[in-house]
């Protein structure tokens, strides 16, 4: 078994009149290129850099200030294309802005870990937890994820604490036995463990988030688990990576193959298709049209 720790996402908010002029929100290795993308939550026009990563705000509610998101995929990002660690990130977002979410992360590969029956064990009050929601589904989604098994504690609805327990093999689409345990932390409780995580060295990371989410929620009678939370010391710091996934794979492997034996036959083929892609950006709001007379 082995056992790797990390964030998956991380969002602050900046004041209004940040001095952007000689600081950046965005971290500064992420600012080269960028492009406007549709808002949303009420703000009025947001920006999505290189990595991932977004910034929005709404001029005419400064009280809103500007919103910056790093999402599992953005932070794997400034780790690949910028050698940007998770500490070094989680310290500029964290300098002159107020922390709104940050998700901590454990992964468990070859654990063997029983999903539905901690479901069941925490139904029957056999769990270490202050939360008393507790739910299960058997394809829970998460944007364009695959289905996966999930074990939830904590309200979905009221979100301050919120323990997500789910198969991120089958998540991914990967035939692997990879499960997650990942805690979701919204406000004073994303602050503090952000202040925890900063006052320490990123080699020591796996203690405290291993803590973190055994402080939250906890099976003793399960041996697994208990196996999984015996030693934190043996936890590593994830690499992170960005998944490719199935359907990333399929596009690349099968229908850029298929696309260029067509376009041979027929070279107006490829003008046709970025025109199709470029149509459904649009529809779904990926490009911004304001300034092109439309």
């Amino acid at each position: 078994m082995e056992l790797f720790t990390g964030l998956d996402w991380i969002s602050v908010t900046f004041p209004y009149a940040y001095p952007q002029r000689w600081r950046s929100c965005i971290h500064p290795a992420d600012t080269n290129s960028k492009r406007e993308i549709k808002p949303h939550n009420g703000y009025t026009h947001s920006t999505i850099y290189e990595s991932g990563a977004t910034e929005s705000a709404n001029d005419n509610r400064p009280d809103m200030g500007i919103h910056v998101v790093y999402s599992a995929n953005a932070i794997a990002q400034m780790q690949q294309l910028y050698g940007v660690n998770q500490k070094q990130l989680l310290e500029h977002l964290c300098d002159s802005a107020k922390m709104t979410r940050m998700d901590v992360m454990l992964d468990c590969l070859d654990s063997g870990l029983d999903i539905k029956k901690l479901y069941h064990m925490a139904l029957e009050g056999n769990v270490e937890t202050q939360a008393r929601s507790i739910g299960f589904q058997e394809s829970a989604t998460t944007g364009d994820t695959n289905g996966a098994e999930t074990c939830y504690v904590g309200s979905l609805k009221k979100r301050k604490k919120l323990l997500r327990v789910y198969d991120k093999g089958a998540q991914t689409g990967e035939l692997i036995d990879l499960k997650r345990f990942e805690l979701e932390l919204h406000r004073d409780s994303a602050r503090d463990a952000a202040k925890r995580l900063q006052a320490v060295n990123l080699s020591d990371w796996s203690i405290h988030i291993a803590g973190l989410i055994r402080g939250y929620c906890f099976w003793p009678d399960d041996k697994t688990v208990a196996k999984i939370f015996a030693d934190f010391a043996a936890m590593k710091i994830a690499v992170p990576s960005v998944p490719t996934g199935n359907t990333l794979k399929w596009l690349l492997d099968v229908c850029a193959p298929v696309l260029a034996r067509e376009a041979i036959m027929d070279s107006s083929l490829i003008i046709e298709f970025m025109h199709r892609v470029n149509e459904e950006l649009t529809a779904q709001g990926a490009v911004d049209t304001r300034g092109t007379g439309q």
